[in-house]
Order: C-alpha cells, then structure tokens, then sequence
C-alpha cells in the first residue's frame, strides 16, 4: 500500500478531528480511546434519563452518535454517512449544532491570544445581553448542542448561569470554553446542579511559573483548587458530567512542559472522575503576525512519546491535534465543520470556528454569511452565498470560498494555486496572487509570503 493511497484512506473514513491522534499515537490507540468512551457514555446516558428524562437522554445520545462536529465529532455519523455528505452537503437541511460568541471582554492577558494584541477599531469589548442569546438560540429550532463561548473565559459573562438553565431548559446539551481562574464555590456548585455537558479547560502549562507568564491575569493556585472542587461536587452529587477537558496549546515557552502537564493533570484527579469523554488536548498555536515569535512548526516525537507514556501510566487519554506543517495537513476535501456555524459576538456568521484566533476580524465580517441580528439564520443558510460555501468547499477541482481561504485545519493551498478563490457574495474567482494583493486580512499574508514570490 503506498504512502499517498494510505493517506487518501485516513482522510476519507477517519474523522477529520481524529486525523493526527491516528498519525501520531497509532490507530490501535486511538479505536481503544474511542471504546473506552463510548462505554463510559453509557454510565452518562442512565444518570440523564433518572434525572433528566427520556428527552434529555435521547438528546445525548443523539449527539454522541450522530452529531459530526463539536463532541460528536468522532461519532457513528461520520462513518456511516460522512463520505455522503460531503459528496452532497445541501441534503443537510439545518444545523443542530451552534458555538456562539457571548462576550469578547476578558480581563486577562494570555501572551498568545488575539484579544490581548486587537486594535480598538478592530473589535469592541461588549457582551451579548441575555435576551440577544436568547434571540439566536431561537433561530435554531432543533438545537442538540451548544458551546457558549466567549474571547476570555465562558464564565466572564453575567449571566452565564441564568445562560446554562436556559439551555438546559431547552434540554440542550452545553459546552463552555473557561480558564476557571475566577471560579467560586457557588460557580461550581451550579455548573453541577444544572447539569452542565462539558467543559474544556484553558490550562497550557504545568508550572505555575510557565502558566502565570502565558496566561497573564490568571491564578494558577485558584485553577487546581477549581478543578479538585468540581471533582469533589461531581463526586458528591454522583454526577458524570461536565465531562473536563484539558487544553494545552503548545509553543516554544511551553512544549518542554508536555509530559509534566499529563502528570499535572493526572494529580487533580482521575479520567473517571472527570467524565467519560475527558481527555488531555494538546493542540498547536495558531498563530497570527504579533505572535509569531511563539509557534513551532510542529512537536518534537520523543515529547510526544513521553507525554504518551505518562498518560497510559496515569490511564489518561492524550489527543495530539493539529499541526503548523502546511503540508502534513488534511486534504480540504473533507471538512464538515460547516455543519457548525460560528455566530460571532456582533452577529456576523462564520461557517465554522476555524477562522477563530486569526486577529483578522476585519476580514471575517467583510465575507461573513450574514449578521443573525438583522435577518433570522435560515435565509442565510438558503442563500446564495451560503450554497455556494457548502457545495463547493469539499470539491477538489473548484475554487476555494473565500470564508475559508487559508485554512489552518485542512490544506487549501492546492487548490488555490490551481482553482482560484472565490467571492461566494459574487461569483467572481480570482487567483491566489490577486486574492493575496486584493483581499487578504493583513494577519493572513505572513503564511502566503514566500509562497507568493514564487508565483
């Protein structure tokens, strides 16, 4: 079996999530992690449907089985019907899955977060008022999951709590995004009595001295006492969930840190203490021009190894995403991340999260899909522009969207150089060389630099 054919097999039956987790910790691992889970879910499934009812269970197990991005991102639909899909994505009648931003005010000053390096004109400090939340929730009649974000943590808003019964009112499933540095003991007794689904927590580090230097504002001595007390309160209430996820973004302060963070990890708790589908994410920096001085193309295999080693010791799961090597990407033939609208804080519709942590919101507004806050979402998605994204953005001998153009999950730039972009607002198509000198948001032309020369 050659090389590329083993390639091309990966792209179209694993799921795009679980693309580098095969590549780096072998496929037998990654089938046992996803056993694993899946066996855990069951103990989720029964404490929903004592609690909850029949609704709230069948809505779990719906987006655990058949939901494609977002944490079903990894389930049976991919499998079954993704190849499908993909072939013919406007036979996917509506999302069922959102991530809304509610807040871009954050007090914090993480060195490796665009909200730290944005111009005032780029982008206000607001928030969403709950009734605006509540307005956009609305346009999605058949929600099944939604991640309430925000540029900082979740839990920075208000009215998150007010927020969470909401959706849980809804019986929705609810992921948030927080460093949980801010936390109180009411704070984590709420997230567990409203039955919050998950979280994935902003750590990056396993030192106090390396995480405090990276994520300015933060206390780390305030994180571990968070993370032990929602352990405890799960523990008390016998709840599985939230199910925790721990996030480390790796970059050259901190990839040393690896295999120290998964036994940092490992001292807060157990993997069944935090929920079925806990796992330790180890994800690349996006970088923009302001931070360049912090990414690495990609993480050395003997920290990989070790970080691995730990974590089987431990009985952890560790998942190593993503890459800075252009060409070790994914092909961009098969994404389904537009099934998983990103609703910006203004209103603006992005196809999916990808575009985030850019510093490039001037470019995303101008080719947004539309602003919810002006017309309701679904004649968005039944627009032209909207159509013309989903149908094109799998096919391998069409333009490229122009929402999607330097994509830094799956690798456009083939067909860019070959096929052109395309403005999906008008038709037109341009080649890479007049995208890059016409259209390109200034934070994207680092990556096209030298590639432009050479055209």
């Amino acid at each position: 079996m050659s090389e590329s054919f083993s390639e091309k097999a990966i792209n179209a039956i694993i799921p795009a999530p679980l693309i580098h987790v095969a590549r780096r910790s072998r496929l037998a691992y990654m089938l046992k992690m996803l056993f694993v889970i899946g066996y855990g879910y069951f103990e989720t499934f029964c404490y929903l449907l004592r609690k909850r009812g029949i609704k709230a269970a069948w809505t779990f197990l719906g987006v655990k089985l058949f939901t494609p991005v977002g944490p079903g991102g990894a389930g049976f639909f991919w499998f079954a019907f993704g190849g499908f899909i993909r072939r013919h994505p406007l036979l996917y009648s509506f999302p069922r899955q959102v991530e809304l931003e509610i807040s871009t005010e954050c007090t914090k000053k993480c060195i490796h977060c665009e909200h730290t390096w944005w111009k005032p004109e780029s982008q206000p400090r607001k928030r969403l008022s709950y009734e605006q939340v509540i307005r956009v929730l609305k346009q999605f009649p058949n929600l099944r999951w939604v991640s309430l974000v925000g540029e900082g943590g979740s839990f920075e808003h208000p009215d998150m709590l007010r927020l969470l019964k909401y959706v849980k009112g809804r019986e929705m499933m609810c992921y948030m995004v927080d460093h949980m540095s801010d936390w109180t003991d009411e704070t984590v007794k709420a997230v567990v009595e409203n039955d919050m689904d998950g979280i994935s927590i902003s750590l990056d580090a396993g030192s106090r001295e390396t995480y405090e230097k990276l994520k300015v504002g933060c206390d780390f001595k305030n994180v571990k006492r968070n993370i032990r007390k929602l352990v405890e309160e799960k523990k008390k209430r016998k709840s599985p969930i939230p199910e925790m996820m721990f996030t480390f973004i790796a970059m050259k302060r901190n990839v040393h840190e690896i295999p120290d963070y998964v036994n940092f990890i490992a001292s807060l708790g157990t993997r069944k203490e935090f929920g079925a589908g806990s796992r330790v994410g180890v994800v690349r920096l996006l970088a923009f021009k302001q931070i360049l001085h912090l990414q690495i193309d990609d993480i050395p295999k003997e920290i990989t190894d070790e970080a691995l080693r730990r974590a089987k010791k431990n009985d952890l799961f560790v998942n190593f995403t993503g890459t800075n090597v252009r060409e070790a990407l994914p092909e961009s033939t098969c994404c389904m991340a537009w099934m998983e609208p990103y609703i910006f804080m203004e209103g603006f519709i992005s196809q999916c999260c990808a575009v985030f942590i850019s510093n490039n919101r001037d470019f995303i507004r101008k080719y947004s899909l539309g602003n919810v806050f002006e017309k309701d979402f679904k004649e968005y998605w039944n627009s032209k522009p909207y159509r013309t994204l989903r149908y094109l953005i799998n096919k391998p001998d069409k333009p490229i969207p122009i929402q999607c153009a330097g994509c830094r999950i799956f690798n456009t730039l083939p067909r860019e150089k070959k096929h052109g972009i395309i403005n999906t607002h008008t038709g037109d198509v341009m080649s890479l060389k007049e995208f890059y000198h016409e259209c390109m948001g200034e934070n994207m032309k680092w990556r096209y630099k030298d590639i432009i020369k050479g055209l």
